[in-house]
């Protein structure tokens, strides 16, 4: 999960590799959003990551578990670039 620690709450990224997150929200490419801050909730292996997105706060979640989105969490600097 090393990759989703480098993400920085203020800064802006885009997906350039679609995902899908915990709660079945289609992250598609070319989507844009600032981080705000994220919280890792250890007993569900989960994360939450609080954006903002076209102006509205919101949040998803990811499961680091192989049977949820451990690939992607693994890996997230390759579905995500930061843009500023």
């Amino acid at each position: 999960m090393a990759a989703i620690t480098t993400l920085r709450p203020g800064k802006t990224y885009e997906v350039i590799q679609a995902f899908i997150d915990y709660d079945q929200q289609h992250h598609a490419v070319g989507e844009i959003w600032t981080l705000i801050a994220q919280s890792f909730v250890p007993y569900d292996d989960g994360l939450l990551l609080e954006i903002q997105q076209q102006g509205k706060r919101t949040s998803f979640r990811m499961q680091w578990r192989a049977e949820s989105q451990g690939v992607v969490m693994d890996d997230f600097l390759n579905y995500v670039r930061l843009v500023l």
